[in-house]
């Protein structure tokens, strides 16, 4: 599907240590869908799924470094992160500080509308979360693993 490279260099990588990948535009949108497959229906009506698709499709292009056409796999993961957290949280106020747990910095503060800037934060944090509200805990902990799922399965279909 994509030919493998390290470094911006051509050649086979070590099949364990790879570091990214050529991007056409088809496969950018197989990459595309196979984000977008499994939502819930009810979650997001079809102008938003077609939305969110078009806005994984620019991600990826953001993802994109040095005009070489390719993809950093970990800067993907925290753009497509911050699409979901959009999706869940943009406008919201969280009822306690959202923390990281490596610095003690507050990544949100409690009360505090969420904007765009913020929800990119949290998900360039998305290791060191630490919620004192179970609830909330609980929900960012399972969009995190869905968003890390999705990932690592593009990360699969990019190394075949």
């Amino acid at each position: 599907m994509t030919e493998n490279k390290q470094d911006g260099e051509s050649g086979a990588a070590e099949p364990t240590s790879f570091v990214r990948y050529t991007v056409t535009l088809e496969v950018a949108l197989q990459l595309a869908d196979m984000v977008i497959d499994g939502l819930d229906s009810n979650e997001s009506s079809y102008e938003g799924i077609r939305s969110m698709k078009y806005d994984i499709l620019d991600t990826i292009q953001s993802a994109v470094n040095d005009g070489l056409n390719q993809i950093d796999p970990d800067l993907l993961l925290i753009w497509i992160l911050s699409l979901f957290l959009r999706n869940s949280y943009l406008g919201s106020k969280f009822p306690v500080d959202i923390i990281n747990s490596k610095t003690g910095e507050t990544i949100i503060p409690r009360g505090r509308k969420t904007g765009m800037s913020l929800l990119r934060r949290l998900a360039s944090n998305h290791m060191y979360w630490a919620v004192d509200d179970p609830i909330l805990a609980k929900d960012l902990s399972t969009l995190r693993e869905k968003v890390i799922s999705k990932c690592e399965a593009l990360h699969h279909a990019l190394k075949s």
